[in-house]
């Protein structure tokens, strides 16, 4: 018996909040090493810190509406929209920041529709037996 949409669709949003979080650890983690390693980030203005809580509501956008999209084709090219978007935004200004946004962005969304794909798919082994 497979997997209702009702289930698919609460499966699929666990996962990507859990991605949402996992990125906001993982950029305020990395952030913070950066500020160790080579100084402090004030040098830019404050432009570029509404600019981060921009990149990171689209983050979170784009992870609830791929947690929507049914379709696994759709749901790849959405997450190939994030870094796309991040890079257009940020570039020429901010190379470090934009590469490191990016590529979070899109694994952190990557790993996510993995992540609901095989929980799919084992519960639907599971119900099968």
């Amino acid at each position: 018996m497979p997997v209702t949409r009702p289930y698919r669709l609460a499966i699929a949003l666990t996962v990507h909040v859990l991605a949402i979080v996992t990125y906001l650890l993982l950029h305020n983690t990395g952030m913070t090493m950066y500020r160790q390693m080579a100084g402090g980030l004030m040098s830019r203005g404050v432009a570029i810190g509404m600019g981060m809580y921009l990149i990171f509501y689209f983050v979170v956008l784009m992870n609830l509406v791929i947690a929507l999209v049914p379709r696994l084709k759709w749901r790849l090219l959405l997450a190939a929209a994030i870094p796309a978007a991040i890079l257009l935004y940020l570039l020429p200004q901010h190379p470090l920041r934009a590469l490191f946004c990016s590529v979070l962005g899109f694994f952190t969304a990557l790993a996510a529709i993995g992540a609901n794909q095989l929980v799919l798919h084992l519960l639907s082994k599971v119900r099968r037996q």
